[in-house]
């Protein structure tokens, strides 16, 4: 930010060594990507290449891919979780790979999840799976941000920030903001719109 500070439990995010940090943080982006080497890799975020326990690392896959409602759709390919990943993608739907990358944001349990348009290419399966995923992390405590254009996806949101031309416009609990949003101006007009749950 040019201005202003992110504080995490009262601590500025600037005083955090940004390894140990980024241990607390699970981040979906947009354009999410795979990178090539077997789907427990990109899951672990290659923890294993990186030093890691074996045993300690596949536990936490298992963990995340169950989480992420991916570990039964894993089993069933060729390798399961050792199905190694090409630069085309290894044969997986789109669906499929946002699903890894779900289950890659949520390696080793982190506290704060942000999660950009995690719906965006989710069947119906997928879809009903990323709620049971949300619902799983609330009743975790974990903070959880997502941004999305799609208002299905807001229903389990406490707190709902809504961005207009790179501004808050408005802010505040979920139904009330939803029933703002249903007035006069229709909710695709109303800009980007970003949920945030955290611990009050």
């Amino acid at each position: 930010p040019t201005a202003g500070k992110i504080r995490l439990d009262g601590s500025s995010s600037l005083d955090w060594p940004p390894d140990q940090l980024a241990r607390h943080i699970g981040y979906l982006p947009q354009d999410y990507v795979l990178l090539p080497g077997t789907i427990n890799d990109n899951i672990s975020r290659f923890a294993r290449w990186c030093g890691a326990d074996k045993d300690e690392a596949d536990h936490k896959v298992l963990a995340a891919a169950r989480l992420a409602g991916v570990h039964d759709i894993i089993l069933k390919l060729p390798d399961g979780y050792d199905t190694v990943i090409d630069s085309n993608g290894g044969g997986l739907s789109a669906g499929q790979t946002q699903r890894i990358a779900l289950a890659r944001a949520l390696y080793d349990d982190p506290k704060i999840v942000i999660l950009d348009e995690p719906d965006a290419a989710l069947d119906m399966d997928g879809e009903v799976a990323l709620a049971a995923t949300i619902s799983a992390l609330k009743s975790r405590g974990a903070t959880l941000i997502t941004i999305s254009h799609r208002l299905k996806l807001l229903e389990r949101a406490d707190r709902l920030v809504v961005f207009k031309d790179g501004q808050i416009a408005m802010d505040g609990p979920r139904q009330e903001i939803l029933s703002r949003l249903a007035g006069p101006r229709k909710a695709s007009d109303s800009g980007h719109v970003v949920s945030i749950r955290g611990k009050q």
